[in-house]
């Protein structure tokens, strides 16, 4: 197995609101168990602004695991 690229979020792109340094664990079987919400991981995911027309599944797609 191929270790993650991102330490956060595990290549998931969900990181915890809570604890944005760990993943979501309402998507990884390891993440974060304090019960906090998922968000785009702040070290491999871009914000999406609230004007911008992307898809919020953009958000939550890894920089480097993006297709161009």
């Amino acid at each position: 197995m191929t270790p993650a690229a991102c330490p956060n979020c595990l290549d998931t792109g969900h990181a915890c609101e809570n604890h944005p340094d760990k993943p979501w664990d309402g998507i990884h079987p390891d993440g974060c168990p304090c019960g906090g919400a998922g968000m785009p991981c702040p070290t491999c995911c871009d914000e999406v602004s609230p004007n911008d027309a992307r898809s919020i599944l953009d958000a939550f797609t890894p920089r480097h695991l993006r297709v161009p």
